[in-house]
């Protein structure tokens, strides 16, 4: 489920994360099993498909359109980091300062992720603040073993507001062996581009 001010989307969902942080999330009608919502994003750029109401945005990747159309300031990086509950690595950009054995705070410029780590050290909680101030939090209460390997069952994320919620529930994860297509950031051209008649 998918909630924000301009709607909200629910049903089975897919999502693909790429090797490159390229990610797309598909949400399909229940029962029925048609395509009617897809997020797609690359470090660039950002395609949402909106196939109910017959419309597509196609942006610039950055905090400000990421707040608009997602809710919140939720970056790839941080949902894949919650859908494989496991804490970023250290780079050139994010430094990653140890609070205690199981609170970790990951820093770049006035950006700040918070990760609490549950016994087995994958994130139990996480909250992001940008200038200090809170953007989101996301709770995974619940871990379950897919190729012997434990993964987040249940995902929830909430903007500040409480006005966003995702609530994510993982049923399979599979890994793919063989390459997979580029991410396709080509709109249909029978949909529209959103503000356009």
């Amino acid at each position: 489920m998918f909630k924000n001010p301009e709607g909200s989307h629910s049903g089975e969902m897919s999502i693909q994360i790429y090797t490159n942080s390229d990610f797309k999330l598909n949400v399909f009608a229940p029962l029925i099993g048609t395509l009617i919502y897809s997020l797609r994003v690359n470090s660039e750029k950002l395609l949402i498909l909106n196939f109910q109401e017959k419309y597509y945005i196609l942006a610039d990747n950055n905090i400000e359109i990421r707040q608009a159309w997602l809710g919140m300031d939720l970056s790839s990086v941080e949902l894949q980091c919650l859908i494989l509950g496991i804490i970023p690595q250290e780079n050139n950009n994010w430094k990653i300062k140890t609070s205690s054995k199981n609170e970790y705070r990951i820093i770049n410029g006035t950006t700040e992720l918070i990760f609490h780590l549950n016994s087995m050290g994958q994130i139990e909680y996480m909250e992001k603040f940008i200038d200090g101030l809170l953007e989101y939090n996301a709770e995974i209460p619940i871990y379950k073993k897919y190729v012997n390997k434990y993964f987040p069952r249940k995902i929830l994320i909430e903007d500040n507001s409480k006005k966003t919620h995702w609530k994510i529930i993982i049923s399979d994860i599979q890994t793919q062996t063989r390459i997979i297509k580029a991410l396709d950031l080509n709109p249909p051209k029978y949909l529209r581009e959103f503000g356009k008649n």
